[in-house]
């Protein structure tokens, strides 16, 4: 496979100018009305400065407080806007609304898969042994991905046409069987599936960075392998056992994913 180094950012920053990474406060808690004027009025604002990040961001808020109020066309119509808002940043915030949204305009085999790892105390080199090995165990092309080397472990970018199914269930138990971590390691891999596209410095975009903070949402346990699964992934391709939902830390607000552990008493 073709294996490539570049200098990814830091998956919580988003590419988006140099504006701060806020959102007005939440209004006091009152009647949805009260909070919908609210948030009207800093859409207004937001728009009138130009500040396309807060204005996501807002959005967001005003879909998920029409979803609890019932209004599930006018939810959809505010995170769809503010999905392409974010997407368009390379916001990893995007994928959490994608998830909310369902995606139905695409086949899920159109998405490549994508694959992150965080390793500690792991030796590269060492990585992308144990990665040769489980992959080839689970039956999955790794000559037909990508793998992109970062400062903290790797990226393995698999084409749409790849079956999808074997990354959630054999992936998981052939990385276990090969993994046996230093003293002092741990690793940790999240798997999500959306779109990626080409710049001068690699591979981007919210996906992207959103599976590297699944990835690195997970607490580092010593002598122990943390696989996660995104909502999106688990909910379209496949539901395998053992795995239980966790919440995880995602900039402005908590993502939910699915986990499992091994050793499984863990």
């Amino acid at each position: 496979p073709e294996l490539t180094k570049t200098p990814h950012h830091h998956p919580g920053r988003v590419e988006a100018g140099r504006r701060e990474a806020c959102a007005p406060p939440r209004p006091h808690r009152g009647e949805p009305a009260e909070a919908l004027d609210y948030y009207g009025r800093a859409l207004v604002l937001f728009e009138e400065t130009g500040d396309r990040y807060r204005e996501a961001v807002t959005l967001g808020r005003v879909g998920d407080l029409r979803a609890e109020t019932g209004a599930a066309a006018e939810a959809r119509q505010a995170w769809r806007r503010a999905h392409d808002l974010l997407a368009e940043f390379g916001d990893p915030e995007a994928e959490v609304l994608r998830s909310k949204l369902g995606d139905e305009s695409r086949s899920p085999d159109e998405w490549p898969t994508i694959v992150a790892i965080e390793a500690r105390g792991i030796p590269g080199r060492r990585q992308a042994s144990l990665v040769r090995s489980a992959f080839t165990r689970a039956g999955i092309a790794l000559n037909a991905c990508r793998l992109v080397e970062h400062e903290d472990g790797l990226l393995i970018l698999a084409p749409g046409e790849l079956p999808k199914a074997p990354f959630a269930e054999a992936l998981a138990r052939e990385l276990a069987w090969v993994w046996t971590g230093p003293r002092g390691s741990a690793l940790r891999v999240a798997v999500h599936a959306g779109e990626v596209r080409e710049t001068d410095d690699g591979p981007a975009g919210s996906a992207l960075a959103y599976t590297r903070l699944l990835a690195a949402g997970v607490p580092a346990i010593e002598g122990t392998m943390s696989f996660v699964l995104s909502p999106w992934f688990y909910e379209h391709v496949a539901q395998p056992g053992g795995y239980g939902l966790v919440s995880l830390p995602l900039k402005q607000a908590e993502a939910t994913a699915w986990r499992q552990c091994f050793p499984e008493d863990v």
